[in-house]
């Protein structure tokens, strides 16, 4: 299965990939094995890879925003958007939320960011960083 490069991650290792698009067909994998999904880039583009892959994702569907709460009942699918912005008292709760929920939900999150490099800078929680990078989509040139 290809997966959009994570870039500035292998670059930081010291591995080079090449970038690597997923063909909408591809996401299908989606549709059995619902992992969390984390996509970096221009809101229009995000939100077109979210628009794209949407049919293959579990049904019931709520959205997160920061300063919300968590949701009580547990959706089959949790869409987070511009997850760089969270609060660390946020990232925090949502992370102990996923742990509660661990499994009964796929979070599907949006970042205009890269966010490792925020968790290097101190700024985003690792933990939940890699919790939701579970399947990654890199739109930036």
């Amino acid at each position: 299965m290809a997966i959009a490069t994570r870039r500035r991650h292998d670059q930081a290792i010291g591995r080079s990939t090449p970038s690597v698009h997923l063909p909408s067909e591809d996401w299908t994998v989606l549709e059995c094995w619902h992992p969390n999904v984390l996509i970096a880039g221009t809101a229009p583009a995000t939100a077109a890879v979210l628009g794209a892959i949407r049919p293959v994702l579990r049904p019931s569907t709520a959205y997160w925003q920061q300063a919300d709460q968590p949701p009580i009942e547990a959706p089959e699918t949790l869409i987070v958007r511009d997850l760089s912005t969270l609060s660390r008292t946020e990232q925090r709760r949502l992370l102990d939320w996923l742990m509660v929920n661990d499994g009964a939900t796929q979070v599907v999150s949006a970042t205009p960011v890269c966010l490792l490099e925020l968790v290097e800078e101190g700024s985003f929680d690792a933990a939940l960083y890699y919790a939701l990078n579970v399947m990654y989509f890199e739109l930036f040139e």
